[in-house]
């Protein structure tokens, strides 16, 4: 089970930038949950249209109400705030454009400071922080077609007017309300794991400090785009979420934070929360096996952080907590469809898929299953790890059932071919054997007595060819001497006294000290 704990330090995060982008999305459209109709639409638009869709929308979601909020409604107080502006600062100088920008919205729009805020709180009571009121700046300098730059300090989001010439600052907040805090432990943590992932070098981490390079890459000193400020607030949420150890609701959200900026420090919260969930997982929803998706996920990016052994430990309690406490096989067989085509590391495959066909074929032995589906995943089991004990004693468990359920030798014969065959172990296997030289003798045994000298001959050649290669095989004396003396007498009654004595003494030489086979070969002669 995980024992990582996740130490939130924390008034308000503001989680940004796109440090890194990799290959494979750990988020897909299809992981994310959603509180309301408009928020599925939005993200939806966002990753059909080549991840362009309504600036304002990406904000329109509202942290504590789930109902669907009026976007249109907001929308078209920026678009009036806006096109006053134009007319109110169609003759200013650049300066004095900004100026007058500022000094409107946020008398318009902005009442009081909230840590735990959502943009759609601007329009409801007036309440911003520093995300929500940059987004509303850049909201409105998009729409009125002034350049921006939304930057991201280690104390503050704010933005510049006219990035490229004047630089006119915009702070929505003061820079000492500082919008989150970090102990040395999580900036520790976070180098370590851009080590491990190698975004850094080790020569790199090795020449400057943890706090020089946490500020280096923690934060994006290249601007922010407004979809990651939309990704900021997602993982907001979360933030507010998990300072309440609420921490299932947050890995809902920063799911939503890494789909729209899947940078590297999105992944790295999101692995924490999933980490802290993953040691809860009770593994009784479809939620839970999500969770152990994404710890796949993780695992193939990086096997130091989420390693092979986490991955088996964590489906060995879901198959405890679903096949073997529960009995609930559909579950547990969407639950191993869902992981198995997410690990990437061969090795992990064939452990989880073990595992899988190993218990199904166990509890379906113990609960007498048919011989079509203990076959199937026993023989999945051993051509995984076909030197398991256990598993070969299974197979030999339901070899002896077959065995005893059936009392026709040329079927059974079949039967322990079709064994063979698929479990080669049984080639040489002591107890295999015996039972397939009994079969061989007994077969033998019926055919002669029906007459059928040539094909009883043959059957007692497959059964001395065994022998000869499996010296010291034990076999029965009864069978031994059933088949042998059928065999003599039918040669006898023919008068080939010669063949019936040589007969006699290959029976002999499987068993020796047979009182039968001696009697009848001291007569012939």
């Amino acid at each position: 089970m995980f024992t990582v704990k996740i130490k939130f330090v924390i008034a308000f995060i503001c989680f940004a930038a796109k440090l890194f982008s990799f290959q494979d999305s750990l988020v897909r459209f299809g992981d994310l949950e959603f509180r309301n109709a408009l928020e599925k639409e939005t993200l939806k638009s966002f990753q059909q249209n080549n991840k362009k869709t309504n600036i304002v929308d990406l904000f329109m979601i509202h942290f504590n109400v789930t109902e669907k909020y009026s976007a249109p409604s907001s929308l078209r107080q920026i678009d009036e705030v806006v096109e006053y502006l134009k007319k109110e600062t169609e003759n200013l100088s650049e300066p004095k454009k900004i100026k007058r920008i500022y000094e409107f919205v946020h008398k318009r729009f902005f009442k009081v400071y909230q840590h735990d805020n959502s943009f759609p709180d601007v329009f409801k009571n007036g309440e911003y922080n520093c995300v929500s009121g940059s987004a509303m700046y850049g909201i409105i300098l998009h729409k009125m077609d002034i350049p921006y730059q939304i930057v991201e300090a280690p104390q503050h989001v704010f933005l510049f007017a006219y990035p490229l010439s004047h630089k006119i600052l915009i702070e929505t907040t003061s820079p000492k309300n500082g919008y989150l805090t970090f102990n040395d432990e999580y900036i520790q943590r976070f180098i370590k794991y851009l080590g491990e992932n190698k975004l850094i070098s080790q020569l790199e981490i090795d020449s400057n400090s943890a706090k020089t390079l946490f500020e280096k890459y923690y934060f994006n000193k290249n601007g922010l785009t407004i979809q990651q400020l939309a990704a900021i607030q997602y993982a907001n949420f979360a933030s507010y979420h998990s300072e309440k150890s609420e921490y299932e609701k947050a890995l809902v959200e920063i799911k939503k934070a890494y789909f729209l900026d899947p940078g590297e420090r999105n992944a790295y919260i999101m692995q924490q929360i999933l980490l802290q969930v993953a040691s809860n997982n009770s593994y009784s929803e479809k939620q839970e096996f999500n969770n152990l998706v994404f710890l796949c996920r993780y695992n193939n990016k990086n096997a130091k952080e989420v390693s092979n052994e986490a991955i088996k430990q964590e489906f060995g309690r879901l198959t405890y907590e679903q096949l073997i406490k529960k009995a609930d096989h559909p579950s547990y067989d969407a639950a191993f469809s869902m992981i198995y085509p997410e690990v990437a590391d061969s090795s992990l495959r064939a452990d989880i898929a073990f595992v899988y066909h190993y218990e199904l074929a166990r509890i379906g032995l113990l609960n007498y299953k048919d011989r079509k589906y203990e076959i199937e995943h026993l023989k999945a089991a051993y051509d995984l790890n076909p030197k398991h004990v256990d598993l070969q004693t299974m197979v030999r468990g339901l070899l002896g059932r077959q065995i005893d359920s059936n009392n026709d030798p040329k079927s059974l014969m079949r039967e322990i071919d079709d064994f063979a065959s698929q479990f080669s172990f049984l080639l040489t296997d002591n107890a295999f054997n015996v039972v397939r030289s009994n079969c061989y003798l007994e077969y033998a045994y019926q055919l002669i007595v029906l007459n059928d000298i040539t094909n009883g001959e043959i059957e007692l050649k497959k059964f001395e060819k065994l022998c000869d290669q499996n010296p010291g095989l034990e076999v029965s004396d009864r069978f031994v001497e059933k088949a042998y003396s059928s065999a003599a007498t039918y040669y006898f009654k023919k008068g080939n006294k010669a063949k019936s004595k040589e007969v006699l003494t290959r029976g002999l030489k499987y068993a020796p000290n047979n009182f039968g086979l001696k009697v009848r070969l001291s007569q012939v002669r």
